[in-house]
């Protein structure tokens, strides 16, 4: 069985479960406090891509920086494989109607350079917190929203 990174971390003595309304997610999405006291809450283990901002700026990490690194990375990684998944599309006559989601594992060492851990071809969607929820939520509204699926109002 393939044990994935959470699937290590949670057991780890210092994971500390994410328990954030996803009201207090999104108000932190959008760059705003995470609720009345949160900063004296210890911090969980799991953050938002605006929580991690908000460390990096604590500790004087320029977030944008990395995050060009991260994704130089992942374009490399794409461009890679570019062969192999042309190769496995190559029997789908409709290949503009296909679609996968891909879920890159970086981690960045001392120096702030990303390294990529892993690529996972399906990605697991289930949601063990609040955060996981609004997060993989999103992800799907968006990955519909690039495919063509658009929204219809009932009542026209």
């Amino acid at each position: 069985m393939h044990l994935t990174n959470y699937s290590v971390n949670k057991k780890a003595d210092a994971y500390v479960k994410n328990t954030n309304s996803p009201s207090k997610t999104q108000n932190a999405k959008d760059g705003g406090e995470e609720g009345d006291g949160a900063e004296n809450e210890e911090m969980e283990s799991k953050l938002s891509l605006a929580q991690l901002r908000k460390e990096f700026q604590k500790m004087n990490i320029d977030y944008n920086e990395v995050f060009a690194k991260i994704k130089d990375l992942i374009i490399k990684t794409v461009f890679s494989a570019e062969q192999p998944i042309l190769q496995c599309m190559g029997g789908n006559k409709n290949k503009n109607a296909c679609f996968e989601i891909y879920g890159f594992d970086v981690i960045i060492d001392a120096k702030l350079r990303p390294w990529l851990l892993e690529v996972n071809v399906s990605p697991s969607l289930s949601s063990s917190s609040p955060l996981d929820k609004q997060i993989k939520s999103s992800l799907l509204s968006d990955t519909l929203y690039l495919i063509g699926f658009r929204l219809i109002d009932r009542k026209q």
